[in-house]
């Protein structure tokens, strides 16, 4: 039971301890149902912000260099938290593109090119703009 959060560990608990009837079943189908849904529902809300961010941060640097408020040799460099939680994939992407990439072109990945996060959902990558002779972050 390690892999269940403490309320659903306490609705089992109570669930045998109080004899398990079919109505009481359903019922905590039904409320693992709704749960499920709130939390995917959540889950598709945080991506598609964090993908709203990042293609205005692209447009945003994408317009920086057109009108030379950002210097023509500056990058994109792909950032990862670096903690534990990082997957492989994601933590490729930097090692894939040790240049960074310039504006209109993709990241290479190994899930294929992306131009920006997210890579895949929870993503918590983020881009970066330098000049290749500045210090990495």
């Amino acid at each position: 039971m390690k892999h269940l959060n403490a309320a659903q560990r306490s609705a089992l608990r109570s669930a045998f301890a109080n004899g398990l009837t079919e109505e009481g079943t359903t019922t905590l189908q039904q409320r693992h149902d709704r749960a499920l849904i709130k939390y995917r529902q959540s889950i598709i809300a945080r991506q598609e912000a964090t993908r709203v961010m990042h293609v205005g941060e692209y447009l945003a640097f994408k317009q920086g260099k057109a009108n030379r408020s950002i210097p023509r040799d500056a990058r994109r460099y792909w950032k990862t938290r670096g903690d534990e939680r990082v997957r492989h994939d994601h933590r490729m992407v930097p090692v894939m593109n040790p240049q960074g990439v310039d504006i209109g072109q993709a990241f290479q990945t190994p899930l294929g090119p992306v131009m920006h996060p997210p890579l895949e959902v929870n993503c918590r990558c983020r881009v970066v703009i330098r000049r290749p002779s500045d210090p990495d972050e």
